[in-house]
């Protein structure tokens, strides 16, 4: 069941690699047609701002032409640094430009760089003076923005270090995605997982790209803020299709077609929104609302199946309720606040929510592969109990009868009986029969298992089933060393007993089936062992 519903669905996984590389021919080309911006240093510090005389709230600046501030005190030579987004600027420190951006010209990849850093330097001389930012804020909406103003000597390492454990943590989420990926075809081989793990960790890991690539500190250390931007706004798409499948897995109620329409439209929308920027129709930014409805909708169908499986009072299902919910509230959060402008991030409640949500899963995935590793061991136990021989650890009579009912067409068929054991178990005890049992069980694994199977049938019977391509010379040289393996031990262990056993055997496809070839085997067997009784007299 689950490899063909792996195979069902693995024109999803295959589609969302394409999205995947899609995306990176995307960040190559920007790559190559960005150009870096270095910033060399900065030191925390904020100032007022006035446009016409009136402070103003720097975190929604698209309603303002200018803002400026008059330079403080300077001692030495210093920079003015602070972080901007979705805007284009020209700085000018008492009308001596210094920063320009031509607001007629066009970026790659949209109207602005998205997130970016600007560096301004200051000097003595220009204390007192005004400095004037001229601001363009080509999407009318609350996503324009300047933030973290500062001025000193420093490189940026400020903006670094206050970001780190968020680069730190969005890293990691990578990595467990990356590793759950990894790991899957071993524990899938092992039967110790589903599909569902392949889906969570390629979801982790396609969402722990867009955080790492939002967290502003690569912006810092790289520059390249609008190749990061298309990183970020690709990756939160691509997300959405390896997160349906695994909701799909979760919930059993998941109706095959209602969640494959949901990867198509998800795919589709991926498709629309790359191919308008790739024309310059519209950029990912003039597109998100749509990324943001296809949230909507995998949120709705994920809280559909989630009530169904409450209802049903599936206990299993329950235990990831709460860790979806978790996700989709911090999510919900972080769009609202995007269009609210109501903080200046735009993944600082996924960012929370997916690290909860994945501990979450991580903590349930880990009970549930504890649990079926158990299920495996008690299985296999209990498996090796009703196909293994309880004192030699042969195969034993069922699986001698299952393996006759192959009707094998080529190898042989060898019959062993362990002479003088009743002697044994009646004058020794039957420690000493079982010792005797062991002994020659050893060595018949040890010199016929590399050319087929080892079956103890009963008390002092045992049989060996060829592979195919086992030949007579293998058998007969077999049977010479057993014999003399057990002389030598006669010879040198002074046992209470001797060993010795009778063998006979038959070639298959000389036989009209199994059973003729087993008789005729069993037949010779004990004519061996008249033999060796009458030589021993």
């Amino acid at each position: 069941m689950l490899i063909n519903r792996l195979k069902g669905d693995k024109k999803f996984v295959y589609i969302n690699i394409v999205m995947i590389i899609m995306t990176v021919t995307l960040l190559g080309i920007g790559f190559f047609k960005v150009s870096f911006h270095q910033v060399s240093k900065y030191v925390d510090y904020t100032d007022n701002w006035y446009s016409n005389g009136e402070k103003v709230d720097l975190s929604k600046v698209e309603d303002y032409e200018y803002i400026e501030m008059e330079i403080p005190e300077i001692h030495k030579d210093t920079f003015l640094f602070f972080c901007a987004k979705s805007v284009n600027l020209n700085i000018f420190v008492n009308n001596r430009p210094m920063y320009q951006h031509d607001m007629n010209s066009e970026y790659v990849f949209g109207k602005t760089k998205g997130l970016f850093y600007v560096g301004v330097p200051l000097f003595r001389e220009d204390s007192g003076k005004k400095i004037k930012i001229m601001i363009d804020a080509p999407y009318k909406d609350n996503s324009a923005k300047i933030n973290y103003v500062r001025m000193g000597d420093h490189v940026p390492l400020l903006e670094i270090r206050t970001n780190l454990l968020t680069l730190i943590l969005s890293c990691l989420v990578v990595l467990i995605g990356l590793l759950l990926v990894i790991l899957f075809p071993f524990l899938w081989y092992r039967k110790l997982t589903t599909g569902k793990t392949l889906f969570l960790g390629l979801f982790v890991f396609c969402i722990g790209t867009f955080l790492v690539s939002d967290c502003n500190v690569l912006q810092v250390i790289y520059g390249k803020e609008e190749w990061f931007h298309i990183l970020s706004e690709l990756f939160m798409q691509i997300a959405i299709v390896p997160f349906i499948l695994f909701v799909s897995r979760i919930y059993t109620v998941a109706n095959k077609r209602g969640y494959q329409r949901l990867c198509v439209l998800s795919i589709l929308i991926f498709m629309v929104t790359f191919l308008l920027n790739i024309f310059e129709i519209k950029d990912l930014h003039e597109t998100i609302f749509l990324v943001h409805l296809n949230y909507l909708f995998v949120i709705v169908y994920s809280v559909y199946l989630m009530i169904k499986a409450y209802l049903k009072n599936n206990k299993v299902e329950k235990e990831h309720n709460i860790g979806f919910i978790v996700l989709f509230l911090f999510v919900i959060l972080d769009v609202v606040s995007f269009y609210s402008g109501f903080y200046t991030g735009t993944s600082f409640f996924t960012r929370i929510g997916v690290l909860l949500f994945l501990i979450m899963e991580i903590f349930i995935i880990a009970k549930e592969y504890l649990t079926t590793y158990k299920n495996n061991m008690k299985h296999e136990f209990l498996s090796k109990l009703a196909y293994h021989d309880g004192l030699t650890e042969l195969y034993n009579r069922t699986s001698f009868t299952e393996d006759m009912s192959l009707e094998k067409k080529d190898g042989f068929i060898l019959v062993f009986d362990v002479n003088n054991l009743k002697t044994v178990n009646d004058g020794l005890g039957h420690s000493y029969g079982d010792e005797l049992i062991i002994t020659v069980s050893n060595f018949i694994r040890d010199y016929y298992t590399d050319i087929g199977n080892c079956y103890r049938i009963g008390g002092d019977e045992f049989v060996v089933i060829t592979n195919d391509d086992a030949t007579k010379d293998d058998v007969d040289i077999r049977y010479k060393k057993l014999g003399e393996s057990l002389d030598y031990i006669n010879r040198t262990q002074k046992r209470k007993y001797t060993l010795s056993v009778a063998m006979g055997y038959q070639s298959i496809k000389s036989s009209k089936n199994m059973d003729d070839a087993f008789n005729k085997a069993d037949s010779k067997m004990y004519k061996n062992k008249i033999k060796m009784k009458k030589g021993k007299k």
